[in-house]
């Protein structure tokens, strides 16, 4: 190989190497971006329900992760009153969001963008049916527990189907107005909370492993466990 081709060689080895830095870069930045938003929206969504708890007489915890199997599955917020519980899962996608509790996959169309992410109803399913089988092994078998999916993004707008339990930040005190949350389902609050606090998980490298897992994982669009 002469001088020339081996010039021209390594000139494409940097231009490789300079666009898999910058592909990198942008997905780190990206990612970074993207959890800093939803930080934020649960944030947003954390002040909001406990201003509807504390007008309510209800108990509010804020991220909670609880074992899942030999790993963890992290909640956003958990709601308990007389009436159950109801666990809360927050969004900060944007735009127009499409899908029905059945769909595998939702749709977000932001300008000309079209993107699918899977399903929040079902991905929150799983936080309820963990969230009941960990309560079951204290004991606690007649706590009703109903799902919603809060999207927090001012700019958001929701075309779901089928009376999902899917709203937005402005929608969420009407939601609890409904009169599912009037009823007294004799639930014992503190024993609930406690019982909650008790089996969640408070290590924090295993917290540490469970972050760096999603984030890992958001890459390729899998749902948040």
């Amino acid at each position: 190989m002469d001088q020339t081709s081996i010039i021209l060689w390594a000139l494409a080895a940097v231009v490789i190497l300079a666009v898999v830095l910058y592909v990198v870069i942008k997905r780190n930045r990206e990612a970074a971006k993207n959890a800093a938003k939803g930080r934020r929206g649960e944030a947003a969504v954390a002040r909001k329900l406990g201003s509807i708890c504390r007008s309510k007489g209800f108990a509010l915890l804020n991220n909670v992760y609880l074992p899942l199997y030999d790993t963890t599955t992290q909640i956003d917020h958990i709601v308990v009153g007389p009436f159950g519980i109801v666990v809360v899962e927050t969004k900060a996608d944007q735009g127009e969001i499409y899908g029905s509790p059945k769909d595998e996959n939702w749709v977000q169309i932001i300008g000309s963008a079209r993107n699918k992410h899977y399903n929040p109803l079902k991905q929150n399913k799983t936080h309820c049916d963990n969230l009941r089988h960990n309560l079951k092994k204290k004991n606690l078998y007649v706590v009703k527990i109903e799902s919603l999916v809060v999207y927090a993004a001012k700019n958001v707008q929701l075309y779901t189907t089928g009376n999902a339990p899917v709203v937005t930040m402005k929608q969420l005190k009407k939601f609890f107005r409904q009169p599912l949350f009037s009823e007294n389902n004799k639930v014992n609050v503190d024993k609930v909370v406690d019982t909650i606090n008790e089996i969640r998980v408070k290590d924090k490298r295993t917290i540490s492993a469970h972050v760096a897992g999603v984030k890992q994982m958001s890459h390729g669009q899998h749902p948040k466990k």
